[in-house]
């Protein structure tokens, strides 16, 4: 891979193609990777990290109840100063159009607090209106002096410091209340899209990512006891893998979303389930779960995939790396001759064998996802179609499998 002449055609012509994508995972980049300081000074854990806007101030905060600014290039501690919380600091970020001088944090005393790093020692606003612990705190650039914060107790807060705010408060700052919809659920992390700000996406405690628009949400006082719920109909979008849905698992602890994150354009965003995997779905391009939905069989047989020598040499490579148990390195080189030769059937089945063997969590239905792609482009390939029966069967689909099965004896 000429990385030069790749980054040249982007620049030139435009070029978009998976390469470009690849590079943010590029072997030679990540064997690089290296420590290179430590930055010494908290004595508890550090749970939170986040730059200025310029890049200039990395700031922490920790179970010690302390904030740290830092400079990143010289690692030297620039300042630090004891917050009021009494309990340990789960999020901290820079608020928009304070010249980075203000900062915002959340903590397991259930209490948000605002200081200006001109004199931190007396916060500029106090919130301890929050049932729970609060989790995570989001911002966005075009959003002025505003910032939300997730708790445990199920409530989004929409906060603008530009407002006055007395605890208890008949005050509207709830934009969103899950308990209204659900029991026992739990906001654990929140993100705002920088490029489209009335986009909000929360993690709970289940198996769904929810994006909402809060141009139609109208913000709500704590504890209100209206019998008309301020989320109307087409506010909000559900994402979660397929496996995870219509599972009697998915509602368990050991799953449930520990951070949400959406892409600098704006149309991705990423989850990462504490107990499972991490996620990128494309918003724009949502799709539904697949599962069963064979293509119509044709008369005749597909042609076979015309012959491509790298293309052959990388499934040969994976073969024998799948032969040898060595799942990871199977499954990278059957995606590098997918790339390269998107048609070829086969190749899809050898991922899907290696995904089946390795047997991570949601291996099984990305297994299952390549032996659709498979028979897309060969309806007659037997092979496919009966991994696709086991992998309906291992991800407890037990009438699909069968209907499948039924399919090919057909």
């Amino acid at each position: 891979m000429n990385l030069v002449e790749i980054l040249r055609n982007r620049e030139i012509n435009n070029q978009k193609n998976y390469q470009i994508k690849n590079l943010q995972t590029f072997d030679s980049f990540i064997e690089r990777l290296d420590l290179q300081t430590k930055l010494i000074g908290h004595e508890g854990c550090v749970n939170c990290l986040e730059f200025t806007s310029s890049g200039n101030v990395l700031a922490s905060a920790s179970d010690d109840l302390h904030v740290f600014l830092w400079n990143p290039y010289t690692t030297k501690k620039i300042t630090s100063f004891q917050t009021p919380h009494r309990g340990n600091i789960f999020s901290i970020k820079f608020l928009p159009k304070s010249n980075d001088n203000q900062i915002v944090t959340g903590a397991a005393d259930h209490c948000l607090y605002a200081y200006d790093l001109h004199s931190p020692e007396d916060p500029i606003f106090k919130c301890r209106c929050h049932q729970s612990r609060v989790k995570r705190l989001a911002v966005a650039p075009e959003l002025p002096s505003i910032f939300f914060s997730s708790s445990e107790d199920g409530c989004i807060f929409q906060i603008d410091l530009r407002e006055p705010h007395i605890c208890p408060t008949d005050n509207k700052i709830v934009l969103i209340d899950l308990k209204n919809h659900q029991e026992y659920v739990e906001t654990k992390c929140i993100a705002v899209n920088s490029r489209r700000p009335e986009q909000l996406a929360i993690g709970a405690n289940d198996c769904y990512a929810r994006i909402y628009d809060r141009r139609m949400i109208s913000l709500t006082s704590i504890g209100n006891d209206s019998q008309h719920d301020n989320l109307p109909k087409g506010c909000v979008n559900y994402y979660s893998p397929g496996h995870l849905q219509n599972n009697d698992n998915s509602n368990k602890t050991s799953i449930q979303m520990t951070y949400v994150a959406f892409s600098p354009s704006g149309n991705e965003l990423l989850v990462n389930y504490g107990g499972e995997q991490i996620y990128l779905f494309n918003i724009d391009q949502a799709e539904t779960p697949v599962y069963l939905n064979l293509p119509k069989l044709p008369p005749e047989p597909i042609a076979k995939p015309v012959k491509n020598a790298k293309v052959d040499a990388l499934k040969a490579s994976g073969n024998e790396f799948l032969e040898n148990e060595k799942y990871i390195q199977a499954i990278r080189k059957y995606t590098e001759a997918i790339q390269i030769a998107p048609d070829n059937q086969v190749l899809y089945l050898n991922r899907a064998t290696a995904l089946m063997r390795r047997k991570y969590f949601g291996d099984v239905y990305e297994a299952l996802r390549d032996c659709h792609r498979a028979l897309h482009l060969d309806p007659h390939y037997i092979k496919a179609h009966f991994r696709l029966a086991r992998s309906l069967y291992e991800i407890n689909q037990l009438t699909l499998s069968n209907d499948c099965l039924n399919e090919l004896k057909k």
